[in-house]
């Protein structure tokens, strides 16, 4: 049953991404969270960023790290603490940069599971944006 709602939200994201306003409306709101840095410094975090930079081993516990935060997230009521998480994992995560790519490895199954959860966020968002121009 699981797979089946995961795959109806991959054909609706794909079904999104031939959107090009949508698209253009995900980028710039993706980029306006790069660039307004105005998210919590996270000690711990910091601490397994800074020791990645001399030691890769630092990967695992920090995509774990990255992992129980997103799913704490998930699991949070309050939507707009959910979202907040959410954008902070996700802003973590597109610091990491071409170490996504080098460790695809490690952080794969993360990296899906946050578009599965930001994705369907920036289309409401886009939508409520879409209604209020109509009127």
């Amino acid at each position: 049953m699981e797979n089946n709602k995961m795959t109806e939200l991959e054909l609706k994201i794909e079904k999104w991404l031939e959107n090009e306003q949508f698209v253009a409306f995900a980028n710039e709101r993706m980029n306006n969270v790069l660039l307004n840095k105005l998210h919590p410094i996270d000690p711990m975090f910091e601490e397994m960023d800074e020791g990645f930079d001399e030691e890769d081993e630092y990967v695992v516990p920090m995509v774990e790290y990255l992992s129980s935060r997103l799913h704490k997230a998930q699991l949070c009521k309050n939507r707009r603490k959910r979202e907040k998480e959410l954008w902070w994992v996700w802003y973590e995560i597109a610091m990491q940069g071409i170490y996504i790519k080098v460790f695809n490895c490690y952080y794969e199954n993360l990296v899906e599971e946050l578009r599965m959860e930001i994705m369907p966020m920036l289309y409401r968002e886009y939508m409520q944006l879409q209604k209020k121009s109509k009127k």
